[in-house]
């Protein structure tokens, strides 16, 4: 309940929310936990926060390099648009 008051009082405050899209087996890097179903239940998690929220974000997806053109190229796009007002 707390959460979602301090969410809701926040959110707005971003420009542009990115989500990275789960599409990689879990790679066991020994600080990480490598349970399956537990990542699982928080892409539920955040998948429903997102929509129930309506939360406009953008889904990057790819390889670690084509997720870095996708944020810059969502960043080029936001300053541009507020350089026509």
């Amino acid at each position: 309940e707390n959460a979602a008051a301090i969410f809701k009082k926040v959110q707005p405050c971003y420009d542009i929310q990115f989500y990275i899209v789960p599409e990689f087996s879990i790679q066991n890097d020994g600080v990480r936990s490598n349970d399956v179903l537990f990542r699982d239940k928080i892409v539920e998690l955040f998948n429903n926060r997102i929509k129930g929220y309506k939360i406009p974000v953008i889904n990057l997806t790819g390889s670690v390099r084509e997720r870095v053109e996708q944020v810059i190229k969502a960043v080029e796009a936001k300053e541009e648009y507020n350089g026509r007002f």
